[in-house]
């Protein structure tokens, strides 16, 4: 029953080849992929095969690049270039570890050793020395959660993922590090800091007579390989946002960013936050940047997610507003993929894309809104809108659409118009086994969106609603 409902409608099959056919159908529609072995925690699993499951799993995401790599050979510029290549690759850390507990017991460790950052939000924000303790000739402290064990592990996972990074360096496959619960998070956050120091160093853009005016040369890197996943839901975002950015801007790194609302609130929502921030100096700090329309941080305790929608969607169109102006500067490099189900925060991106001079302006309708814009291709590397893949046939066809709210991914695959594709569809793979998880998080997680009345899935109930009565009608 699940194959046949879950399954076939939120995965793209049960191996990296299967979903093949599903990125050239993406691509003859002018989208774009993220490619994603969609294996996660489950901590009551225990695999019986000889061959522990996480050793398996970090075999086939550096498969996944080769497959992804292989497809964008075909059809983009060719093995050599950089541009253009919009087939990514999505890494899990919780599937890359024996057990999830390792990072519980690390990111505890992390809260409680490092620097402290009274403006930011549990579960706080990354900083360069936290992966010092993995060195060889470092101690394990005193009464600290970490067991000998658990560095042997993290160990092995810092190895694995320089692995995996080097090897989407090698093949030109941008990485996105997806993002986890709080608990989790400030060990992900801290081999996240670590990958984007070592893996995101701009290189310069050098002219090609060859190429159109505004196109970078085929052979040098305008966006980041590793980009991390932020969570507009979480209170910490909007300081964690502009402290990995002065980290970036002080380390010489290019800032990477995915930008969510979150997947979690279920469950981070009933955790009160071990720690509280000084709100009153967020408040002092904020009043200084460059920020506009963030929600407002109150004392008191609070769970690490904020408690309306409305408070997440004012997060979530004030951060995008503030890496538009990132991307704009050239002094603060940062490249964004914008996940999002929402039409309004997508058109107001866009409007704010042309407002900034990201995009120009090539018709409008009688009301006077954009109906198509232009960017060009540094702007194109830089600036993406990324949603969920579904289908909706019973055969596995994309018979009333090709993806969660593909009204919204057409609408943007129509209106921008780029020499590569700006909307990239999520689409995980893997055996029903292993991803029973994921199906699981996602069936919480659509309601929202299959709920809602405006927008999101309202429009495809309504379009396929219209294209039954065609046939109907003839």
């Amino acid at each position: 029953m699940i194959r046949y409902t879950f399954f076939d409608q939120f995965v793209g099959g049960e191996t990296a080849e299967d979903v093949i056919p599903v990125l050239d159908e993406l691509r003859v529609q002018n989208k774009g992929a993220i490619f994603a072995y969609s294996v996660e925690a489950d901590e009551g699993r225990r695999s019986q095969s000889q061959t522990p499951q996480y050793r398996k799993n970090v075999e086939e995401m550096i498969h996944s690049i080769d497959v992804a790599a292989d497809f964008e050979d075909g059809h983009s510029l060719g093995s050599r270039a950089v541009h253009g290549r919009k087939t990514w690759v999505a890494l899990k850390l919780t599937a890359l570890v024996p057990s999830a507990t390792t990072l519980v017991h690390f990111s505890e460790h992390l809260v409680s050793t490092r620097p402290k950052d009274n403006l930011v939000h549990y579960p706080g924000t990354p900083h360069p020395t936290d992966l010092d303790i993995l060195a060889p000739d470092a101690t394990r402290p005193e009464g600290a959660p970490l067991t000998d064990e658990d560095i042997t592990t993290l160990r092995v996972l810092k190895d694995d993922l320089e692995r995996i990074c080097t090897k989407a360096k090698d093949r030109n496959v941008t990485i996105i590090v997806d993002s986890e619960y709080t608990w989790y998070q400030p060990a992900v956050d801290a081999f996240q800091l670590s990958l984007m120091m070592q893996f995101n160093r701009p290189s310069a853009v050098k002219p090609d007579s060859t190429l159109s005016r505004g196109s970078p040369s085929s052979r040098t890197r305008s966006q980041p390989l590793i980009y991390g996943t932020y969570q507009a839901y979480l209170r910490r975002n909007t300081m964690h946002l502009l402290r990995n950015l002065e980290l970036a801007q002080r380390e010489g790194f290019v800032f990477g960013v995915k930008l969510v609302r979150g997947a979690y609130h279920v469950q981070e929502s009933t955790r009160p936050s071990p720690y509280e921030p000084d709100v009153t100096a967020i408040k002092g700090y904020l009043a200084n940047q460059p920020t506009e329309g963030f929600p407002q941080q109150k004392p008191g305790p609070k769970p690490p997610v904020w408690d309306e929608k409305y408070e997440t969607d004012a997060a979530y169109d004030a951060a995008a507003s503030l890496l538009l102006d990132l991307v704009r500067r050239p002094d603060s490099p940062v490249g964004v993929l914008f996940g999002t189900h929402n039409r309004g925060s997508c058109e107001r991106i866009l409007n704010g894309m042309v407002s900034r001079g990201l995009a120009s302006v090539k018709s409008r309708n009688e009301d006077g809104q954009v109906t198509k814009v232009r960017i060009n291709d540094q702007v194109a590397e830089r600036v993406m809108f990324g949603q969920l893949y579904v289908t909706y046939g019973s055969d596995g066809t994309t018979d009333f659409g090709s993806g969660m709210c593909d009204s919204l991914t057409n609408y943007l695959a129509s209106t921008v118009e780029a020499s590569s594709p700006v909307v990239l569809k999520y689409v995980p793979y893997g055996r029903l086994s292993d991803v029973i998880p994921y199906l699981g998080r996602r069936a919480i997680e659509n309601k929202s969106v299959l709920g809602a009345k405006e927008g999101g899935a309202a429009d495809e109930r309504r379009a396929a609603g219209q294209k039954i009565w065609r046939r109907i009608l003839g």
